[in-house]
């Protein structure tokens, strides 16, 4: 079996758990051909996906190197930003919530002027999925017409068949997991535990990293640009978004403040237990407090600077 039949094959097992095959130049013949074992091997190569799909060199180089450079994905940097720090921090429950009107929000900009903004998302998702199958047909029209075939057919699956059934719609094809817009947002189904919150943030992530790929497309001289011609080792930006992701990423190994939500506050933990807890909490905020009158009076200065630069900054640019 040739590299393109296990593309095809991977991506055929990869329906079930809403993903397919990533858009980025690391999915390289290696990656396919492990991907490939794992799926002979365990049934199964979702795992191996997942793991590329949210590791912090792939989130820090998305932003940086796709939606940075994608006019659809603008307006909404500031959002994106915040909800891949709340991804990388574990909180899956706020990440999940925000990336889902994000998603929606990207389509509706790639569509704006083209169908009225009253007509329903999944309306203005086939103008999406029509517009980029047009855009597509002029690419990728060799051996690697898997790829772009690969994509498109998983942008309709996702937006026009799942994520925005109405409930009953997605309630009657039987999945065996929740991931859709209306069931969560309404009903709070598929953001209940670890696993879903963070299972379908990174559908989602694979949805905004699609789109922002076949837009970049578009373009033969930027997409070359920010693909062949980066220097990663030399963007600033990347390089703190990178080390920002790992060490939230590390974090989250171990007894973070989120932990003490998911396994003492919503767990059966003993009032002994609790109340050591409560000693170690008050440790570490007074560590953090200044400790003289003189070191109080510098620390209100230095807050009150830093907020008044905040503020300075966001009106700098929102001009």
């Amino acid at each position: 079996m040739n590299s393109w039949d296990k593309y095809k094959a991977i991506n055929a097992s990869l329906e079930k758990d809403f993903l397919c095959i990533p858009p980025y130049y690391s999915v390289t013949r290696p990656f396919i051909d492990e991907s490939y074992d794992d799926l002979i091997k365990n049934g199964s190569c979702a795992g191996r996906i997942m793991g590329l799909i949210t590791s912090p060199f792939q989130r820090a180089y998305q932003l940086e190197y796709r939606y940075k450079q994608c006019e659809i994905f603008e307006d909404f940097i500031p959002a994106i930003e915040h909800s891949l720090y709340d991804f990388a921090a574990g909180n899956w429950v706020c990440a999940y919530l925000s990336f889902l009107p994000i998603v929606e929000s990207v389509i509706r900009k790639f569509t704006h002027g083209r169908i009225s903004e009253d007509d329903g998302i999944k309306k203005h998702a086939t103008e999406l999925i029509n517009e980029y199958k047009s855009i597509m047909s002029q690419v990728y029209e060799d051996e690697r017409k898997p790829i772009k075939e690969g994509l498109i057919s998983h942008l309709s699956r996702i937006l026009e068949d799942t994520l925005f059934d109405r409930f009953n719609q997605y309630y009657a094809k039987g999945h065996k997991v929740v991931f859709n817009r209306n069931l969560t947002l309404h009903k709070l189904e598929g953001v209940n535990n670890f696993v879903e919150g963070t299972t379908n943030s990174a559908r989602l992530l694979l949805i905004l990293d699609i789109f922002a790929e076949l837009w970049l497309m578009r373009d033969a001289n930027k997409y070359a640009q920010n693909t062949l011609y980066i220097e990663p080792d030399e963007n600033l930006d990347y390089q703190i978004r990178l080390r920002l992701y790992n060490k939230l990423f590390l974090q989250t190994l171990g007894a973070s403040d989120l932990f003490y939500i998911d396994e003492v506050l919503m767990s059966t933990k003993s009032d002994e237990e609790k109340k050591g807890l409560v000693a170690l909490l008050e440790m570490q905020a007074a560590s953090l407090l200044p400790k003289s009158s003189s070191e109080i009076g510098d620390w209100i200065k230095n807050c009150a600077r830093y907020t008044a630069e905040r503020i300075s900054g966001i009106k700098e640019r929102n001009k």
